[in-house]
């Protein structure tokens, strides 16, 4: 069987759809499975591709939108039928107007129908329009999470015997890390303080960051010493951030460190005594998995994905309600036992997560329509 893998979204400093192309490519490239795969990248992503899988370099480079949904349709014709494609996977809510019938598509989520504020305005109309049509279009569809299928079902009116749930998984290189010299080399170079909470994530409406912040806030009045450190790039509305950090006038408290790349994450989790995460939306949610596997405790959200992530290995909470997430903070911190139990908690929810799973239960699909069970 030739799959095809849409990878001409993929971009250097990826975002959690980047992620789980690239990890999904990765463990493909482990699988035995008699699977023939060729990946579509942007102009001078191909040397990303795993060494297994062969790769072709489409005519757009990264971040080029405008080329790739404007024209992709003529590329995709073209490759379809000279690479003999038996399916096509594509991971990023939109099929080419291209693509053929037998075509698989990744959706994440359906934030721009229930939170269109959080993107930029062309951006959210465009996937309104774009995103239903390719779910009819397409052969079958993988969603990321329960929570995720129940979304697409009963806000796009999909089939649910159309959609099937294949959850993603941390990487194995985020694990406790007892390298000393890594750890000081890592807090050297993002200028750490020696006691923080970290939260890992674009600055986009939906992370919820300015609510943190104003948490972070109420732990400051009640003595805790603790600074907080976000980890991500701007990518929509990381304004509202930067004006409640001055407001607050927490300037030298809170560290915004950038995008932080793949090698110095799970340093990054291990410093850290405490990670956050209550976003308002997500599908999914690695980068609490990725916390727990490093052994640091986690506050999250108990809304929309993310207690189908983190089962009872997390303190969960409002994510509007910024008392609630300050109080679940100092429980954290203050509390060792609790701080313990989260740990152990943690690393055997991890267990549960494979992307060598994601990836079998991947090829399932495409096999199941490439033989037109789907």
């Amino acid at each position: 069987m030739h799959v095809g893998f849409d990878a001409t979204a993929l971009e250097f400093q990826t975002t959690g759809a980047g992620e789980y192309q690239r990890n999904l490519l990765s463990a493909l490239s482990r699988l035995d499975a008699g699977l023939r795969v060729t990946v579509y990248t942007p102009k001078g992503l191909g040397a990303h591709v795993p060494a297994a899988l062969a790769a072709h370099e489409m005519p757009w480079r990264p971040g080029d939108s405008f080329t790739r949904i404007a024209f992709g349709g003529l590329f995709w014709q073209r490759r379809w039928r000279r690479d003999g494609l038996d399916v096509l996977h594509v991971p990023f809510y939109y099929l080419p107007p291209g693509a053929p019938a037998r075509s698989v598509i990744t959706i994440y989520d359906v934030r721009f129908t229930r939170l269109p504020g959080s993107y930029a305005r062309p951006r959210a109309a465009f996937l309104r329009a774009a995103v239903p049509w390719s779910l009819r279009r397409a052969r079958h569809i993988i969603a990321i999470s329960e929570f995720t299928k129940r979304e697409v079902v009963e806000t796009l009116r999909v089939p649910p015997e159309k959609v099937t749930v294949i959850p993603l998984a941390p990487r194995l290189t985020f694990s406790e890390l007892d390298d000393r010299g890594t750890l000081a080399t890592v807090r050297a170079r993002y200028r750490l303080p020696d006691h923080f909470i970290l939260c890992v994530g674009t600055l986009e409406p939906h992370k919820n960051l300015p609510r943190v912040v104003e948490a972070f806030a109420r732990l400051r009045q009640a003595c805790v010493a603790h600074h907080l450190v976000l980890a991500g790039f701007d990518y929509f509305g990381g304004g509202a951030v930067l004006d409640t950090i001055a407001r607050l006038g927490l300037s030298e408290l809170v560290h915004r460190i950038g995008y932080v790349p793949d090698e110095d994450l799970p340093a990054l989790y291990n410093l850290a005594d405490l990670f956050v995460y209550p976003s308002l939306y997500e599908g999914f949610g690695i980068p609490p998995l990725e916390a727990m596997a490093c052994g640091t405790p986690v506050v999250a959200s108990a809304g929309t994905s993310i207690p189908e992530v983190v089962g009872p290995a997390a303190l969960l909470v409002d994510p509007y309600d910024v008392a609630a997430l300050a109080d679940a903070m100092v429980e954290v911190l203050g509390n060792e036992q609790t701080a313990a139990r989260l740990r152990l908690a943690g690393f055997e929810r991890v267990r549960r997560f494979s992307w060598e799973d994601t990836a079998r239960r991947t090829v399932a699909v495409y096999e199941a329509v490439a033989s037109g069970r789907a």
